[in-house]
């Protein structure tokens, strides 16, 4: 609910490791967006590793380039999140366990 009060384009990004259980049942930024903004769209990439930086780093920046405005991950490493700051985006993470 947080990412759909903050989005301003109304495009929310996702990056995640592996399309596993726990990742499809939380992952769609959808209900996110849904509080704020019907009509909005979101974005999203699967990483394919549990753990690359470099990978993370590029579809962050991907997302970002489509227009994304908050970024939402769950990979091992803080490079999305790192990513976004840096762009002055605003971002939410957590580690898969």
């Amino acid at each position: 609910m947080i990412a759909g009060r903050v989005t301003k384009k109304n495009v929310l990004g996702f990056v995640a490791s592996f399309p596993i259980p726990k990742w499809c049942a939380t992952s769609t930024p959808t209900p996110w967006r849904a509080q704020r903004e019907p009509q909005g769209h979101d974005q999203g990439h699967l990483d394919q590793h549990w753990f690359d930086p470099s990978k993370e780093r590029q579809a962050a920046e991907t997302l970002i380039g489509q227009g994304a405005d908050v970024l939402l991950q769950n990979t091992d490493s803080s490079a999305v999140l790192q990513t976004a700051q840096d762009k002055g985006v605003n971002a939410f993470g957590w580690t898969p366990t």
